[in-house]
């Protein structure tokens, strides 16, 4: 009895581990699965909906704050670079799920990697901008703000995508199929 116990928990671990590394880790594992209703309110898609916000915001807030930096263009450009291909990369990955198309969650995961990383470091590139023309010149006051500001949404979007990474993976080794809710 104990063995037949001990083997059904080595096939489950099997099972989740398969579905965490498959590039398929969509698919139905299980036979007999109705197919999934998109959920506007699942917390997949509101996060995503967020981190998209966010990047909007971010992008018009940097195109302003960025005016009073003497930096080079490199150091300069990046977090646009970084909000503008987050954008993108958001909004296809929201339009699959909208679509019921979603795509695989190992690419989903890799995404979410990259960008809670990416942000995290416009973020730190955004505050040392801000620090060295906030004690450089006293004035300027608007352009320190929506610096400032840019800098403290990117790292909350960092958090975000951390969170939603966290969320993604836990889905994946707890081997949750999404599907109509049985009761």
């Amino acid at each position: 009895m104990a063995d037949e116990i001990t083997q059904v928990k080595d096939e489950g671990r099997k099972k989740a581990l398969m579905r965490f590394f498959s590039v398929d880790s969509d698919i139905n594992v299980t036979p007999n699965l109705q197919p999934s209703t998109f959920n506007f309110y699942s917390k997949d898609f509101c996060l995503k909906i967020a981190q998209l916000l966010i990047a909007i915001i971010c992008v018009g807030l940097y195109t302003q704050g960025i005016t009073i930096s003497a930096e080079t263009v490199v150091f300069a450009c990046f977090p646009n670079v970084v909000f503008g291909s987050y954008i993108i990369i958001t909004a296809v990955i929201i339009i699959s799920y909208v679509f019921e198309q979603a795509m695989p969650n190992v690419i989903v995961r890799v995404f979410l990697s990259v960008g809670m990383i990416l942000y995290f470091i416009s973020a730190t590139v955004t505050t040392t901008i801000w620090c060295s023309t906030a004690f450089r010149d006293s004035g300027l006051g608007l352009p320190k703000a929506l610096l400032l500001l840019q800098a403290l949404l990117s790292y909350v979007n960092s958090l975000l995508y951390g969170l939603d990474l966290v969320y993604n993976i836990q889905k994946a080794v707890e081997f949750q199929v999404e599907g109509p809710n049985p009761n």
